[in-house]
């Protein structure tokens, strides 16, 4: 999410309001009481976007496994269950979705049965070809994205990306390749102020979007679809009235 300029919250068991959000992740969410996976559930129903991983929803908050089929509590808003996962040898995977070609499964995998739930990808292996590495599930207004493997970067780029464009939270930010950083904030004046941050020692390109903004640095004016230079290590920061609708 970092390297896709994609600025989050982080929220916790006691955060209210999770209709607020277009898209919770919950990334090997291992611990978690019933309370808070049936306000997940609820969320997804409701037309929230969720995004979950392997080793999500197995125990509860004092670690004890649940007893019936995972990922336990959310298995109907995903769309999926699995009683089984393994180490991958030579395990890669399978989708007509997916192009990224590192395709590897690394490090662990859970063997989907899916329950409803669409496939994105499965097992690139002889004998687990048979179950779901990747699916995505419509339940009420809303809908659920399952990662059950360990993946590359580059696949876990493509994966979220998707995710985010079926959100709805897919801009011309998104585009913007690492070592390229955007970060946003609201100054004390009530305007948003733009920083562009070059991680790099090679100077970088960025397309600004959005209305006239003031470089806070240079004092210049930059319309919309100018060319931004950053130079090596370097940042540059935009003041604007306000976002752009």
């Amino acid at each position: 999410l970092y390297r896709l300029n994609v600025e989050c919250d982080l929220i916790w068991p006691e955060t209210e309001n999770l209709g607020e959000y277009d898209l919770i992740a919950i990334p090997a969410l291992y611990a978690a009481p019933e309370e808070l996976l049936e306000r997940i559930d609820s969320y997804v129903k409701d037309g929230g976007h969720l995004f979950a991983t392997f080793k999500t929803a197995f125990t509860n908050e004092n670690l004890k496994v649940y007893a019936d089929s995972q990922p336990h509590g959310i298995d109907k808003c995903l769309g999926i269950s699995y009683s089984h996962f393994t180490t991958p040898e030579k395990v890669r995977l399978s989708s007509e979705k997916y192009h990224c070609p590192e395709k590897d499964v690394t490090w662990f995998m859970e063997l989907l049965n899916p329950e409803g739930a669409q496939v994105l990808a499965s097992y690139d292996h002889y004998n687990w070809k048979r179950y779901a590495a990747v699916t995505q599930n419509r339940c009420g207004k809303g809908a659920a994205v399952y990662l059950g493997c360990h993946v590359s970067d580059g696949m876990l780029r493509e994966i979220l990306a998707d995710v985010l464009k079926s959100a709805g939270l897919w801009g011309h930010e998104q585009e913007v390749e690492f070592p390229v950083i955007i970060k946003k904030g609201i100054n004390g004046y009530g305007r948003e102020v733009i920083y562009y941050l070059n991680y790099s020692p090679e100077v970088q390109e960025v397309i600004y979007w959005g209305n006239e903004a003031d470089e806070l640095l240079t004092g210049e004016k930059v319309q919309e679809g100018q060319v931004l230079h950053i130079e090596p290590w370097n940042l540059r920061v935009l003041e604007r009235a306000q976002p752009r609708a």
